[in-house]
């Protein structure tokens, strides 16, 4: 379900592969890193950067219960910080 997912505030899962003992999905390399690490390397961020981050989030929580999806692990170290865009990650299953 989620590898058929296309919309810009959230990780592509480009593949996933299932066996009898583990699956593995994988996505879209995002190479800026997560919210937390930029958060716990550079502290506060501006109040128009915060509101941007803001907006990111939701819109990408959005598209997804608008899938019928929940998250289930929202928190800063699932969401990757894309070129232009903040891209929320780590479903747990595809």
């Amino acid at each position: 379900m989620l590898s058929k997912l296309q919309n810009a505030y959230i990780v592509r899962v480009l593949q996933c592969e299932f066996t009898e003992d583990e699956a593995r999905s994988y996505m879209e390399l995002i190479p800026n890193g997560s919210l937390e690490a930029r958060l716990r390397a550079e502290g506060p961020v501006y109040e128009a950067v915060a509101q941007r981050y803001a907006t990111d989030m939701l819109k990408g929580l959005s598209f997804l219960h608008m899938q019928g999806l929940a998250h289930g692990d929202f928190k800063p170290g699932n969401v990757l910080i894309g070129e232009s865009c903040l891209k929320l990650s780590d479903f747990g299953s595809c």
